[in-house]
């Protein structure tokens, strides 16, 4: 038999709750007013969740509290405060993102599970058991891993493994991104994501515009038809998004999925073409969906080009259009519609027009509707509101099916009272009821008594009698039934909720904050290729990171640093895999006797692999998204130093360690990390899988937006990723002053497109500047300070 996972479904107000729970969620993920990845939800306040916690456990089910956001140091206090009270609630799950606040809760509540969160871009095996060794109990995969690494994954490790199923798919690794932040100011990390990737680009070759649209902008991912595949590979727990979306969005899909797993179970398992028709209609960008990356690497198929919003249906074809007062449409229905349906008409305009329907049509008839837009003969029509599938949504928000059972056992012994017994895991409950005596006539049989017992109603239990012992010819009061089995439940069910409450005194949190580094500060440069190197190490560079190559010329290059007294690191790619971290074990092996310092690491799959087999130093990359002085004081002792996020200001730097710790000052900065390579995709032809015609090919490309911004699409054709760089290039060097006064003992210069006559001019102006102690300037356009002096929400 399967072995049935788990069905998490998200909930952003009160009403999505009940609608997740009341159609069959195993558990829920929700957050509170502040603190989690979904800020611009309804979210709950601390009376709600005393209500909803009740209301879940008392029918078996689970609530995940989603703590998955960054914090500053000044939000801790508060951060740790909600969770003691969560705690003592009775939560039953803490999700979490920044590494200092888990690794603190996991202190302070060690019977709690913990759940590694998305957002820590886990995607390998290596990332899994780092997680393991740290003792959580649970790591929510990136959602790009095929259904064949979920299975290596899951057949070499004890961890659960919690996967997306259903609902929007962001286009860069999550926790990876910071075009929101770079754009916007507001960080995807913290919660407050802007969804640039849902907005217009055009992309562009030598000035030359290639395509056009929404180009980032994947379609959101539906995995009924593969369910079961899902279901065999051990996946723990099955993941729908939508914490934005509506209540009825959250039951229908709720309801499609509890129902696939429950015929899975029975070994039905055929696919319900009518749920998956209605998951389609009340949610879907581009008029289809995609199963995601279980069984696909990337492609346009997985994109929805046309439009970034929920389209509904495709129903038919415009055949006459009258473009004058009237503005009478005809319509050649291909699938049916009722009174009260929306559609929409997809014109060659981006202003689509709409209308609602106020007349049933059937597939195969013409209808007529009164529209205005630039409508054509031929026009796709698609039913954007499906009012049916809406009302189903309704109805079910609240008609409740999920029971618990409870095992019972009853005694009916003539001239003893009645006695009934309920008993799940820990919790037994023995009531006795009335005398039951012999009866004088119409006994009551054993059928009519357990039908009596078990009437449990609008109760969210049921009760399973596994040992049944009564006598023949007996009389009972079947009032006194009713009233036993009432007492019976009413008492289990207060020591039911009660088993889920904790004790939770005050834990006291407090942190000492130690900014002050009055060492030498130590300039570093990240280079591209060997000339980079070369040209700042001669410039006088403290450090330099390079990207791996051959051993022999690593050797080469690490003598060069030697003979000019400077360090010398390798970096591995930024997202590694599981093939990647393999050929990686080999490279540290061979190379584990070589005069290189260490590495410089942007993965939990690389840091663990050089932790278990080099004594090489290691020093993690911002990629780690270090945020405050709890995770920095975690990662001290996990590496040799560390690099801070580039969303915190230098405001937010003040309470922050100096010493060992870095901090990226130029450079081009990467703001999203994607599969879904927009040069692939719509230069290199790419519908679907690995690799595209253009692989290899030279040429600089760039995705415009609709202000004119420039973002260069840095390709990795070996490994089939894309780099989205931000427009403006990162230099404060004309505010300097205020960067050394954060006190941080390494400054980095990141090179990537530069010469070498640019790297020497770079690296000694900096110097200079960070020398004397002054401001300067870059012969450079488009330069930003990044979040050094604003920062993010």
């Amino acid at each position: 038999m399967i072995n049935i996972p788990e069905l998490l479904c998200p909930a952003g107000n009160k009403e999505s709750f009940y609608a997740a729970i009341n159609n069959g969620a195993d558990a829920v993920y929700l957050g509170g007013k502040l603190f989690n990845a979904r800020q611009t939800a309804d979210n709950f306040t601390d009376t709600d969740f005393e209500e909803i916690l009740d209301y879940a456990h008392v029918r078996g089910s689970k609530i995940a509290l989603t703590l998955n956001t960054l914090y500053k140091n000044s939000e801790l206090k508060d951060v740790f405060a909600f969770a003691c009270k969560m705690y003592h609630m009775g939560v039953d799950s803490f999700i979490v993102q920044d590494m200092g606040t888990a690794m603190k809760l996991k202190e302070y509540f060690p019977d709690i599970k913990l759940s590694a969160s998305t957002q820590m871009s886990v995607h390998s095996l290596d990332g899994i058991k780092y997680f393991e060794k740290l003792g959580f109990q649970r790591v929510v995969l990136s959602r790009e891993l095929s259904l064949k690494e979920i299975e290596h994954i899951k057949s070499n490790t004890n961890i659960e493994i919690e996967t997306f199923i259903h609902g929007a798919l962001c286009v860069c690794y999550s926790g990876q991104c910071l075009m929101s932040s770079l754009i916007g100011g507001r960080s995807g990390n913290r919660g407050r994501c802007a969804q640039p990737c849902r907005m217009v680009y055009s992309l562009m070759k030598d000035g030359d515009k290639i395509d056009e649209g929404y180009l980032l902008s994947p379609r959101d991912m539906m995995t009924l038809p593969i369910l079961e595949d899902l279901a065999k590979a051990g996946i723990n727990s099955l993941k729908i998004e939508g914490r934005m979306k509506s209540p009825e969005y959250v039951a229908l899909v709720t309801r499609a999925y509890r129902e696939a797993l429950d015929r899975i179970k029975s070994g039905e398992g055929s696919l319900d073409e009518n749920a998956v028709k209605d998951v389609a209609q009340i949610f879907n960008r581009g008029g289809s969906s995609t199963t995601g990356y279980y069984y696909n690497y990337a492609g346009s198929t997985m994109m929805s080009k046309l439009t970034p919003k929920s389209t509904g249906l495709y129903i038919g074809t415009v055949i006459n259009y009258r473009d004058d007062r009237t503005g009478k449409c005809a319509i050649k229905l291909e699938d049916s519609v009722i009174a009260g349906d929306g559609i929409e008409i997809w014109t060659a305009s981006e202003n689509h027009a709409g209308a609602y329907i106020n007349k049933a049509g059937e597939a195969g008839e013409i209808i007529e509707v009164l529209v205005k837009g630039d409508i054509k003969r031929g026009d796709k029509v698609y039913k954007s509101y499906g009012k049916a599938v809406n009302d189903k949504g309704k109805n079910l928000i609240t008609q409740s099916k999920k029971q618990l059972e409870i095992e019972a056992e009853v005694s009916v012994k003539i001239n003893e009272p009645v006695e009934l017994l309920l008993r799940h895991k820990n919790i037994t409950v023995r009531k006795q009821g009335e005398l039951c005596t012999e009866a004088l006539n119409k006994p009551l049989d054993e059928e009519r008594i357990i039908a009596k017992l078990s009437k449990t109603g609008n109760t969210p239990y049921a009760l399973k009698f596994k040992k049944v012992n009564i006598d023949g010819n007996i009389f009972v009061n079947l009032s006194s039934l009713n009233n036993l089995r009432r007492e019976a439940i009413e008492e289990f069910q207060a020591l039911h909720l009660n088993s889920f409450k904790k004790e939770a005194g005050d834990i006291g949190f407090s942190i000492k904050f130690n900014p002050s580094y009055s060492g030498l500060k130590r300039l570093t440069a990240k280079v591209e290729n060997e000339n980079q190197l070369k040209a700042a190490v001669l410039s006088g560079v403290y450090r330099v990171y390079c990207p791996i190559c051959e051993k022999e010329k690593i050797q080469e290059l690490s003598d060069f640093c030697i003979k000019n007294n400077c360090e010398f690191y390798l970096y591995p790619p930024r997202i590694s895999r599981n093939d990647l971290n393999e050929s990686f074990k080999s490279f540290v092996k061979a190379i584990e006797n070589s005069s290189i310092d260490g590495y410089l690491v942007s993965t939990f799959g690389e840091l663990h692999i050089i932790r278990e087999i080099s004594k090489k130093k290691i020093i993690l990359d911002h990629s780690f998204n270090i945020f405050n002085s709890l995770s920095q004081g975690f990662y001290k002792s996990q590496s040799d130093a560390m690099t801070l996020s580039m969303e915190l200001n230098v405001k937010d730097m003040q309470n922050i360690d100096g010493e060992n710790t870095e901090i990226v000052i130029y450079g081009s900065q990467v703001m999203m990390a994607t599969h879904q390579c927009p040069v692939g995709l719509y230069a290199g032809q790419k519908e679907k899988g690995k690799f595209c015609s253009l692989k290899g090919s030279s040429g600089r490309y760039f995705i415009s937006d609709r202000k004119g911004e420039k973002f260069e699409v840095l390709r990795d054709c070996d490994n089939c990723i894309a780099y989205i760089l931000n427009s403006h290039k990162l230099s404060v060097i004309n505010r300097m002053t205020e960067i050394l006064d954060t006190n941080f003992e390494f400054l980095r210069l990141s090179f990537l497109n530069e010469s070498e006559k640019e790297v020497r001019e770079i690296v000694l102006k900096y110097k200079n500047a960070m020398e004397n102690g002054e401001n300067d300037d870059l012969e450079e356009e488009n330069l930003t300070y990044g979040h050094f002096f604003r920062g993010v929400e």
